[in-house]
């Protein structure tokens, strides 16, 4: 086989590979994330409470908390689900997107100090099967 025909060959099974690669890609990685139940929650921050103060959700929910602050920056964790330091600014919503994966009764509190009533800024979070 004389020299030409090699490279035909080789750059032949370059284009293949890279073509095949592309269309992995195109047809076999969605393009969004379905999350099934998903749930859309508005909450507001002021000093020293959120609003609602109590979240009623269920197991396998997709949350996505859209969370401002009506007075003073201010904070948001649920340690159990991985949601930290999230920090609010006033007068813009904030984005908190997680997945709910156990049942219970959980706390989310204020990670930002936001004046002597701090450590009273929480809130409750039941999650039921």
């Amino acid at each position: 086989m004389d020299q030409k025909y090699r490279r035909s060959f080789f750059f032949f099974g370059i284009s293949a590979v890279v073509i095949s690669i592309t269309l992995a890609g195109v047809f076999l990685i969605p393009s969004e994330t379905n999350y099934g139940d998903s749930q859309d929650i508005y909450m507001e921050a002021k000093q020293f409470e959120y609003i609602p103060r109590t979240l009623n959700v269920t197991v396998g929910e997709h949350l996505v908390i859209h969370i401002k602050s009506l007075d003073v920056p201010h904070g948001f964790e649920i340690k159990e689900f991985g949601v930290r330091n999230h920090v609010i600014p006033v007068g813009e919503y904030t984005t908190i997107e997680f997945t709910v994966d156990k049942t219970g009764n959980f706390t989310f509190y204020c990670t930002v100090f936001c004046g002597v009533g701090h450590s009273d800024h929480y809130g409750y979070m039941v999650v039921s099967a």
